[in-house]
């Protein structure tokens, strides 16, 4: 089983033979900004205050997965009247994101290394606004559709930890994920925002798109990249 897919967290301060990523979520450059398994627990619910030092009313908006961190600093970076967190299980996606935060001194951002699944040990309910999920992992062998993060239980789970009139953003390469993703939110109490089957055709929806490294590739290739947003719209 891929580590995405495990529901028990390894402890990174336990690891025998740490990588240079793994030491990194412990340099005192990146003190303040990345939190492992264990210290982002200390937050839950009391991220705007002790995370970021925000008052109550300031926005927190959620990356699962950022990849390269390119997304995430263009959010910071564009949004600086918001606070941002990204989630990441894995190292060195998690470092790479940080790394941009740091270096360019954004001061809204911070990053966790958790497991999206388990959102609910991290946040309290009604704790988060926004959420993006670009790209997903697809699982695409039918025996191991049951490890994908978008289920029905994981999509009512982040309704309830986030704000009325907040959105759920997601992208995907892959068709077929992208209609069983359609079909769960479709029984969640979300409702849809906007859509569309080819991001990159749809000249209203493509407008202020951000197209992430990872979606280069697929435009390169000329394939279609699919897109939802989906809105909390009652408490």
């Amino acid at each position: 089983m891929s580590k995405g897919a495990q529901k028990k967290l390894i402890q990174s301060k336990a690891l025998r033979h740490p990588s240079s990523y793994v030491k990194a979520l412990y340099n005192n450059k990146y003190k303040s900004l990345v939190f492992d398994e264990t210290d982002c627990l200390m937050f839950k619910g009391q991220w705007r205050k002790s995370g970021f030092k925000s008052p109550a009313s300031a926005k927190l908006d959620l990356e699962i997965g950022p990849g390269s961190g390119a997304f995430f600093a263009h959010l910071t970076a564009n949004n600086p009247d918001r606070l941002f967190i990204a989630v990441e299980l894995k190292y060195k996606p998690l470092i790479q994101s940080i790394r941009r935060i740091r270096n360019n001194d954004y001061l809204n951002a911070r990053a966790i290394r958790y497991n999206a699944r388990l959102l609910e040990d991290v946040f309290a309910l009604e704790e988060l606004n926004n959420v993006y999920i670009y790209f997903p992992d697809p699982w695409p062998k039918k025996r191991h559709h049951k490890h994908r993060l978008i289920k029905p239980d994981f999509v009512n789970k982040l309704y309830q930890l986030q704000r009325k009139s907040s959105f759920v953003e997601i992208k995907t390469d892959h068709q077929s994920y992208y209609m069983e993703m359609q079909s769960i939110f479709k029984g969640s109490p979300y409702c849809l925002s906007g859509y569309s089957y080819n991001l990159q055709k749809d000249a209203h929806l493509n407008e202020n798109n951000f197209i992430t490294p990872f979606e280069k590739i697929f435009i390169r290739k000329n394939l279609p990249i699919y897109y939802a947003k989906y809105i909390k719209t009652s408490s």
